[in-house]
């Protein structure tokens, strides 16, 4: 079995991890309940962070599924010979 969709996933990780941290770094700050509105908007880079996560999540699942499925089919496909 291939490590592609494994690999996008733990590649995601740190990507999630700054995303969050920052989120909850800034609802900590002294206008953390205005976080998100126009008098305190999320910084771009985070929202580049926070998107990059997300398709990388994405990509990630999506291919770890397909990976696992040629996997089982495959395996069935030996068990019959």
């Amino acid at each position: 079995m291939k490590k592609r969709g494994a690999i996008l996933l733990l590649a995601a990780v740190p990507a999630w991890i700054y995303s969050i941290r920052s989120y909850y770094a800034a609802l900590k700050g002294p206008f953390g309940y205005e976080f998100g509105s126009i008098a305190y908007p999320i910084p771009p880079l985070l929202r580049i962070i926070s998107l990059i996560a997300i398709i990388l999540t994405s990509v990630g699942l999506a291919l770890f599924a397909v990976e696992l499925f040629e996997w089982i089919r495959k395996k069935r496909h030996d068990n019959t010979n």
